[in-house]
């Protein structure tokens, strides 16, 4: 009976230490954040149905809050974010901070000195990189400083806008993904070293904010797949997607938070 008893324990501990472990932070496999309010959500995001629960609200130790626009992981785990602004408020500078994924607390890292609004962030060999449609880098790759927040501007898309203003790198296939364009709402795959544009993909049913249609407002790739937010301008229905880097299919997973705009996986 000891034995059994003993055994029926060992069983009990192994449970409820694997329930733990799938509720942890680090068992979420896709984060949101909204970018509409002054001080947003972050969220998890369930990657097979879309749905969402939240985390906090993105503010720091004295409850600054802060809308962001983009989120990206380094090697190490920590979660980057950069802050959004609308194109009525280009006076306003653009931060670079990190998010507890746990809590949704923030902490600013500092500004990026361009007052301009910022598209997606990504990492490339341990550079974070973002698109500013103004400032020093128009319509242009900005490598961003982790320390410091100062951008190096890395070289033009050849995208006539950047709403939508997806990015996101596949590290297996050394290919960055980028959804710039909002006339045509086209997805482009870019050279990582220059930017340049390698090639061209029309994505189904998204035909770009600026024509009534719908753009990509963020892209990750994670577990093989990329993943992205759809959404029409002045529209609060979003979706999370998924998108074939082959054919441009764009196929919905599930309905997002109003006011989602940043999209990661780890």
């Amino acid at each position: 009976m000891r034995h059994f008893t003993i055994a029926v324990l060992a069983a009990l501990v192994l449970c409820v230490a694997g329930l733990a472990a799938s509720a942890s932070p680090a068992a979420a496999q896709l984060y949101a954040a909204d970018g509409g309010r002054a001080a947003g959500s972050l969220y998890r995001i369930n990657p097979l149905t879309g749905a969402a629960s939240v985390v906090g609200t993105i503010e720091d130790s004295v409850g600054e809050g802060y809308a962001v626009g983009g989120m990206a992981f380094d090697g190490e785990g920590t979660l980057y974010a950069i802050t959004t602004v609308g194109w009525a408020q280009s006076e306003i500078e653009t931060e670079l901070l990190t998010i507890n994924p746990a809590t949704g607390e923030a902490t600013l890292v500092a500004g990026t000195g361009q007052r301009s609004f910022a598209g997606d962030i990504t990492f490339i060999d341990g550079t974070l990189y973002s698109f500013f449609a103004s400032g020093n880098c128009v319509i242009q790759l900005g490598a961003i400083n982790t320390t410091t927040g100062a951008v190096v501007c890395a070289g033009s898309a050849g995208a006539g806008g950047i709403v939508g203003g997806g990015l996101a790198y596949d590290a297996t296939g050394e290919k960055l993904y980028a959804s710039l364009d909002g006339v045509d709402g086209d997805l482009r795959t870019l050279d990582p070293l220059d930017s340049s544009v390698d090639a061209t993909l029309s994505l189904d049913g998204v035909g770009g904010m600026y024509t009534g249609g719908q753009a990509i407002g963020a892209l990750t790739y994670y577990n093989g797949t990329l993943y992205g937010i759809r959404k029409a301008r002045g529209d609060d229905v979003v979706h999370l997607v998924t998108i074939d880097t082959t054919t441009g299919a764009v196929e919905i997973v599930g309905m997002l938070p109003p006011g989602v705009d940043a999209l990661v996986g780890r």
